[in-house]
């Protein structure tokens, strides 16, 4: 069978990222190794988005599949808008190392290792991951898939996370060539965490406003809007001057923090922003909606991919609206 499904949870695990959700081989009774690379428009963290700039995502990668199980794969992401400024590109290496059982012709369990290496200016929302570790258990049939991801990654915060997914396979063989074929694999996916992780990440990116917060501790978001433009003429002279020579070369560094600050609600407590949420409570925190469109050409494969994700539970001062991207990629099977 041309599309092998056993392998869907490893692209998952693999990118954790904007790569696509599902591999491709020609038949789980032969070895293969794969080259390719995709490029996204936006960088997905199990379904967290960067809240202030897009982070557009070139990602090439080679894989091998071994006949009796073996899986090892290494893929290298350069990640654009991620660094402390969110303007310039960091790197990323992930090594995978895993095996496939075939439990049966039509479910499988894939468990696997990662470790991440991150270049020194990352501030990607994976940068503070060192390891992830997780069980894929997929199901097939005819046209029908699903796959449930459950893992645990190890970092400067770690978190239990299960991902759920299902879809379809809707396959044209021989189209625009005899042994050419168009495959679409319409999916809906779950993210389900406590997001510690997420919390500590935001947190970190309004430490800025600690000069102005240890001034004015029950200060609201409008407090500060208000006091920026009028420069901080309600403090004390010499305060009013560092404050507004301090805010504006951060504002001119980083030009996207102050236009996200006025979409938030003004009567958020700045001391909220800053301080990393006790919520501990594990939940949905994501819905994801998927198009992989794929055509085979021989051993090549197109991949187009659009992607939208659904913000749930987060916390009060992140965006909840639809987050949309699309893939596109290339690879080789050997």
């Amino acid at each position: 069978m041309r599309v092998f499904f056993s392998f869907l949870g490893l692209f998952i695990s693999i990118g954790l990222y904007a790569l696509p959700d599902t591999l491709q081989i020609q038949t789980s009774n032969e070895s293969s190794f794969i080259i390719g690379s995709d490029y996204a428009s936006n960088t997905n963290t199990f379904g967290h988005f960067n809240s202030l700039v897009k982070q557009p995502l070139f990602s090439p990668y080679a894989s091998y599949f071994g006949k009796k199980g073996l899986l090892v794969s290494a893929l290298v992401n350069f990640v654009g808008n991620s660094d402390s400024t969110n303007t310039k590109t960091s790197s990323e290496l992930d090594l995978q190392l895993g095996y496939r059982w075939n439990i049966t012709d039509h479910f499988s369990i894939v468990p696997s290792l990662t470790h991440f290496f991150y270049s020194s200016n990352s501030t990607s929302i994976k940068s503070g991951f060192t390891d992830y570790f997780q069980v894929d258990m997929n199901a097939e049939l005819k046209w029908w898939y699903a796959t449930i991801s459950t893992g645990y990654i190890f970092g400067s915060n770690n978190q239990f996370i299960v991902i759920p997914q299902t879809g379809v396979n809707i396959q044209f063989e021989h189209f625009l060539g005899k042994n050419n074929s168009l495959v679409f694999q319409p999916s809906v996916s779950c993210d389900f965490t406590n997001q510690d992780y997420y919390n500590l990440y935001n947190s970190k990116k309004y430490l800025f406003l600690k000069p102005y917060i240890t001034r004015k501790p029950t200060a609201t978001l409008q407090d500060f809007l208000t006091d920026y433009e009028n420069g901080f003429n309600d403090f004390n002279k010499v305060s009013a001057i560092e404050l507004t020579a301090y805010f504006n070369k951060f504002f001119t560094n980083h030009p996207n923090y102050l236009e996200k600050m006025k979409k938030l609600p003004k009567n958020e407590v700045l001391n909220g922003l800053t301080t990393l949420s006790n919520e501990t409570k594990f939940t949905l925190t994501s819905i994801g909606l998927t198009l992989p469109i794929s055509y085979y050409i021989g051993n090549v494969t197109l991949n187009f991919t659009i992607s939208a994700y659904k913000p749930i539970n987060q916390p009060v001062y992140m965006d909840t609206n639809w987050v949309t991207y699309s893939t596109f990629g290339v690879s080789y099977t050997f």
